[in-house]
């Protein structure tokens, strides 16, 4: 099976938010999470000679997550195209996965008592649709 990954181009990014917006839509995000987000680096230099730049943070889909390999229940898992999932019937929200996280992007829902994260859509790519983030970029950054 071929791996799943979004490639996104950082120089072509507006800034925007469509992808975190169409993120939570999409998933149901509940306030106050995010699956998918784009932070605002800058800015920097001195006026009126000023940069900055956007950087969108989501699961980066590790080769070999920690978050994986931390989980006592096995609910964090790897399925065979990459895509790392939660099993929301094994998560007892103990956030051992939250903290292995390098990146900080993993959530816990406290209504549910669960952890969760970007799945790139994986409902979709099961169809072969692509990711809700990438077809709602203005930019067509993401790929």
């Amino acid at each position: 099976m071929s791996r799943s990954i979004l490639v996104i181009d950082l120089d072509a990014c507006l800034g925007c938010h469509a992808c975190a917006t169409v993120c939570k839509q999409e998933n149901n995000v509940g306030l106050g999470s995010n699956w998918n987000k784009v932070l605002e680096i800058g800015p920097t230099g001195i006026f009126p000679d000023l940069e900055m730049y956007y950087l969108p943070v989501l699961c980066q889909q590790c080769d070999n997550p920690t978050c994986v390999s931390v989980c006592p229940t096995g609910a964090s898992y790897k399925r065979q195209d990459g895509v790392i999932l939660v099993n929301h019937d094994r998560c007892i929200g103990c956030q051992y996965c939250v903290m292995a996280c390098p990146y900080g992007v993993r959530q816990f829902n406290h209504e549910a008592g669960i952890i969760e994260k970007c799945t790139l859509c994986a409902h979709r790519a099961d169809t072969y649709e692509k990711p809700a983030c990438v077809k709602a970029c203005p930019a067509q950054c993401r790929m």
